[in-house]
C-alpha cells in the first residue's frame, strides 16, 4: 500500500497518533520547507506553458509573494489560472488576482481552522502580536494592568507565519 499526502505539522502529527491510523506511526515524513523564488517562478511558468498559455515576467514575480510556503504556490497558480482562462497570456492584474484569492482560501483552509481552538486570551495574545512590527515578546504584549502580566521577560516570540 502506498499513501501520499500532505498537512499542518500539527494534523498531521494528530492523524498519524490517532488510534485507528497505526499505521501510519512507521511512515516516514518529510518536511518540504520552502521553495526558492526562481523555483517559484518555475512551477507557476511550466504548467501554464505545457497547457499553451504564456505568462509574462511581471506575473512569474508573483512567485515571491508566496513566501516559498509550498501551498500557497498551489493556490496562487490555481488562482492565476482561473482569473481569467479564456487569455493567452497571464498578465500582472491576472496574477495580482489570483495573490488575492489565494490568500483568501489560505485563510479559509489554514489558518481559520488553527485558531479554532484558541481561547480567548490567546486570541488576545496573537491580536497584541499582530499589532507589533517586528519580533515581539510575550511580556510586552499583554495589555496594561492584566492581571496576568509577566514580570519577566520571555523568548523573542517571531510574527513570522512559517
Amino acid at each position: 500500500m502506498a499513501f501520499a499526502g500532505a498537512g499542518l505539522p500539527a494534523a498531521v502529527h494528530d492523524m498519524m497518533t490517532a488510534d485507528v491510523l497505526t499505521f501510519l506511526r512507521r511512515a516516514d515524513r518529510h518536511h518540504l520547507g520552502t521553495v526558492a523564488t526562481i523555483d517559484v517562478e518555475d512551477a507557476l511558468r511550466r504548467p501554464v506553458q505545457g497547457a499553451g498559455r504564456s505568462i509574462d515576467d511581471e506575473a512569474a514575480a508573483a512567485a515571491a509573494a508566496t513566501g516559498g510556503y509550498p501551498f500557497l504556490i498551489r493556490l496562487v497558480g490555481y488562482w492565476m489560472w482561473r482569473s481569467e482562462e479564456s487569455a493567452a497570456t497571464i498578465d500582472l492584474e491576472q496574477a495580482r488576482d489570483g495573490l488575492q484569492a489565494a490568500r483568501r482560501r489560505m485563510g479559509t483552509l489554514v489558518h481559520e481552522p488553527a485558531l479554532f481552538d484558541l481561547s480567548a486570551m490567546d486570541r488576545r495574545f496573537l491580536a497584541a502580536m499582530a499589532a507589533d512590527d517586528g519580533p515581539s515578546r510575550g511580556w510586552q504584549t499583554w495589555p496594561a494592568g492584566s492581571a496576568r502580566t509577566p514580570t519577566t521577560p520571555t523568548t523573542p516570540l517571531s510574527t513570522g507565519c512559517g
